[in-house]
């Protein structure tokens, strides 16, 4: 799933698809994704199948194209913050799990019942901590060339 969805990523980027997003892009993905959760969702349920197995396509793409449009248009600026983490976002994603297992594996004995409260003090250090050994590893001459 990881390496498609690189595959896909590197074709609208070639392609320029994001460029080519517009508003009725976005309108027809959150119709998806509402009529999958809204009718499909109800009938697979009905014939005893996993309901979130069988939305979980329209789901993706429905929310991605609606989530994509929002941040092209309110997020979408050049900065020395944004060229920085969009230089070390490969890096981080390569090496995302080690310290999200870290932060886990320290957080496991406190952890709540509320998973929104466990996800928020797992997911942001982490994602920091990806990014900061991503800048790490692209600032380092021999991994620059691979990252």
């Amino acid at each position: 799933m990881y390496i498609s969805m690189f595959y896909f990523g590197v074709l609208a980027y070639r392609y320029q698809w994001l460029d080519k997003l517009e508003l009725k892009h976005a309108f027809y993905g959150i119709l998806m994704w509402i009529i999958a959760m809204s009718f499909i969702r109800p009938i697979a349920s009905g014939y005893g199948y996993d309901a979130d197995m069988v939305t979980c396509g329209f789901t993706v793409i429905g929310m991605s194209m609606f989530l994509l449009y929002c941040f092209k248009e309110l997020c979408n600026t050049k900065g020395r913050w944004s060229s920085m983490l969009t230089r070390t976002a490969f890096a981080a994603y390569v090496v995302q799990l080690y310290p999200m297992k870290l932060i886990a594996d320290f957080y496991q004995s406190f952890m709540t019942q509320t998973p929104l409260v466990n996800f928020v003090v797992i997911a942001i250090p982490s994602v920091i901590g990806s990014f900061a050994i991503g800048y790490l590893i692209c600032k380092t001459p021999i991994l620059k060339r691979i990252f």
